[in-house]
């Protein structure tokens, strides 16, 4: 396996050879290197909690990346700008407005 943009810390060489599921040996030298994964990607970038009171005043200019989860029971007021980097799966976004509609 060849990995792009990666060279041996120990002797230069970017050929390297998997070795179980977490480790790259270097062809070469023979060093041994783990890899780090990749976190998993999470539907929510910011969770605001049941019994939460969250208010983003006039002047705020917030970006949300990641996803937006406000659970039910939780308050949230919007006075100022608040950007949503993600949408929500559909579901999610139908059972949200079923439940706005019971508050309503």
């Amino acid at each position: 396996m060849r990995i792009v943009n990666f060279q041996c810390s120990q002797c230069g060489s970017s050929d390297f050879e998997t070795e179980g599921q977490d480790k790259l040996r270097c062809t070469y030298c023979s060093s041994l290197f783990g890899i780090e994964k990749p976190a998993k990607k999470q539907n929510s970038g910011v969770i605001i909690q049941k019994g939460a009171k969250v208010t983003f005043g006039k002047n705020a200019n917030v970006i949300i990346k990641g996803g937006l989860n406000i659970e039910e029971g939780a308050e949230v007021e919007i006075n100022g700008n608040v950007t949503l980097i993600e949408k929500s799966a559909d579901e999610e976004i139908a059972s949200a407005k079923n439940k706005l509609k019971k508050i309503q």
